[in-house]
């Protein structure tokens, strides 16, 4: 049964409130498929309002898909097709609970239904708002490297997708950075890194490690096998052979490249490096500069975990 409150002090027009009420009981339900309407002069004469007011709600309803006029018979709520019901609002039934419960709830505590819709609309923008603020909020991430900063920045946007600023700590400056920015820093220069950030600053620690899947590798390599790793950082470089000899000591060669500049990779010691390497580790971002035949005999060493950027991702959302 079509249940209207019209509130005609209101400065929400009597056709927006019409026209809000039946597509929120149709939506909740309370309305279901096939559902006969009042005729126009029926709904006029009930709400005492003019025979037009109604005509125009109905015509609007019709147009959006609500509702639909079948000559001679009257106007009935719309049966919706599979593809209309993925739309919000039909997509999930426990949407359409919600939603009936709220609309009972609201009309039966005797509120009044202008008041509400300003108060959804009210706290509609605000949640608008604040998600904005979230998602265009900086990230940054400080490090003590200088170097590794463009990997983790590879590594961070190419997840996340979204801008990631990474800074350098000794020349990190709190001022320059918005409150609202949150902060990724690497858990061995946290005491570092609390030193230069503001107290009330949003801050998550992440840890950087190999990947055993990656490390497991290094057990398959052949005796004096030649193991080249290529990164853009020297901490990585200095990481990834540390593992390898701790793994298969001298038993294989380990030969590593850092990427200072473009001409790096297109020198003749790292084609020559390539093409002689037995097996290649690179960083992400290295790896974007290996041929096909490189990429091949090539594993990319991931800096930041799965399970640290799913706390991450948990962090920014």
């Amino acid at each position: 049964m079509l249940n209207i409150r019209l509130q005609k002090e209101s400065t929400v027009s009597i056709h927006q409130q019409l026209v809000t009420q039946i597509s929120l009981q149709i939506a909740s339900g309370a309305l279901p498929t096939g559902t006969k309407l009042p005729s126009v002069r029926s709904l006029s004469q009930r709400l005492s309002i003019h025979y037009n007011t109604c005509m125009a709600v109905y015509k609007e309803l019709n147009e959006i898909g609500m509702v639909e006029s079948r000559k001679g018979s009257g106007v009935f709520v719309c049966e919706f097709t599979a593809e209309q019901q993925t739309q919000p609002g039909f997509q999930r039934q426990e949407l359409a609970q919600m939603a009936r419960y709220f609309v009972n709830t609201i009309l039966q505590m005797g509120y009044h239904w202008p008041d509400v819709l300003q108060t959804l609309e009210i706290a509609r923008k605000q949640w608008l708002c604040e998600k904005e603020q979230i998602d265009q909020a900086p990230l940054a991430l400080l490090d003590m490297y200088q170097d590794i900063l463009p990997v983790f920045r590879y590594e961070l946007e190419t997840v996340l997708n979204r801008p990631v600023k990474t800074v350098y700590l000794p020349e990190f400056v709190p001022a320059k950075y918005p409150p609202e920015t949150r902060y990724l820093v690497s858990r061995y220069h946290y005491k570092m890194a609390m030193e230069y950030l503001p107290p009330d600053a949003p801050i998550l620690l992440i840890d950087i490690s190999t990947n055993p899947a990656e490390t497991a590798l290094v057990k398959k390599f052949s005796e004096d096998a030649l193991v080249l790793v290529i990164s853009y950082s020297v901490v990585i470089l200095q990481m990834a052979e540390s593992v390898i000899k701790s793994i298969r000591g001298d038993s294989v060669h380990v030969k590593t490249i850092q990427i200072t500049d473009e001409t790096t990779s297109k020198s003749k010691d790292f084609s020559t490096s390539l093409r002689h390497a037995d097996f290649i580790y690179t960083d992400t971002l290295s790896a974007l500069l290996l041929s096909p035949e490189a990429t091949r005999k090539s594993a990319v060493i991931k800096i930041i975990p799965p399970e640290e950027m799913d706390k991450i991702k948990a962090f920014i959302a």
